[in-house]
């Protein structure tokens, strides 16, 4: 069990092309409830595993409004319909049989973060998960019609708790879901460094990150990720490239060979990686302690 851990991390490390250097815990700024952006420990994550959306059927659990053409108190336990007209880009939010047109873009947002705060959307691979925080609909040419973009905002260690246990299962050991914690961290900050003037910085497959919103019963996972809060892989005072596959057909490649960072490694940190043990809370100590 324990070999097995220690291949996990070291895979992990590999694949970044020598970057990762194990940092001391680097503390993520908490985001504000209901405004979002990029800079501020707010993920904003395309929810592009629905396809090519043309309607959308979501379900409020807490205290929610939107907005748009019109503005309006949601009801916690109500049910919300959306369609959306290809042709002209135009959103309509049926509520309680009553249709309302809301304009190219609209957001439900957020208004409190304790107890069940989110939304579950039937049409995700999920329906019964929740995703806490903001949904953001917007429409944008494609061609010569629209596609809707629905993109979920929310704090990056709920968004955390939504990768975790779809990249590694839960039943996995703790330190296992501590390092997978840690590169999922690291990784997403890079991507949110690196896409800060686009619409949106990670999508929910895997060509970033599996997203799945909230469940409860992935317990292990979820400490694993409280565990580790705030803890990144860094080299140098920069975010190490932590690229990483659940599963890679028996062969992989150095980020190095595709072109990606690569960054000198010290003597010091080569003998740690020849050396590492991960049994217990040996992994955890050497990532805060380092």
């Amino acid at each position: 069990m324990h070999r097995r851990i220690c291949l996990i991390l070291c895979f992990v490390l590999l694949m970044t092309g020598w970057t990762a250097s194990f940092a001391q815990a680097t503390e993520i700024q908490a985001a504000p409830l209901v405004q979002a952006s990029t800079k501020n420990g707010m993920v904003r994550v395309h929810l592009s595993s629905m396809g090519d959306p043309t309607e959308m059927d979501i379900t409020v659990a807490g205290s929610y409004t939107a907005d748009g053409n019109h503005d309006m108190t949601l009801t916690s336990g109500e049910t919300l319909h959306i369609d959306f007209d290809k042709s002209t880009g135009q959103i309509t939010m049926v509520r309680n049989g009553q249709r309302y047109a809301m304009g190219q873009a609209m957001a439900l947002r957020r208004h409190a973060a304790k107890g069940s705060n989110g939304l579950r959307i039937a049409q995700t691979r999920m329906p019964d998960n929740l995703y806490p925080g903001d949904l953001h609909l917007t429409a944008q040419r494609s061609g010569s019609s629209w596609r809707l973009y629905a993109i979920v905002h929310v704090y990056i260690e709920y968004y955390l708790y939504g990768v975790v246990p779809y990249e590694m299962s839960s039943s996995w050991p703790s330190e296992a879901l501590k390092a997978q914690s840690v590169a999922a961290r690291t990784y997403t900050l890079n991507r949110m460094n690196g896409r800060s003037s686009y619409t949106y910085d990670l999508v929910d497959t895997s060509s970033d990150q599996v997203y799945n919103g909230y469940v409860g019963s992935v317990t292990n996972a979820t400490r694993a990720v409280d565990a580790t809060r705030g803890i990144v892989i860094m080299n140098s005072g920069k975010l190490s490239g932590t690229y990483y596959t659940a599963s890679n057909g028996g062969q992989t490649e150095a980020a190095r060979s595709l072109g990606l960072t690569q960054v000198q490694v010290s003597r010091k940190e080569k003998k740690i990686l020849q050396t590492l043990r991960c049994g217990n809370n040996q992994l955890t100590e050497l990532l805060t302690n380092y």
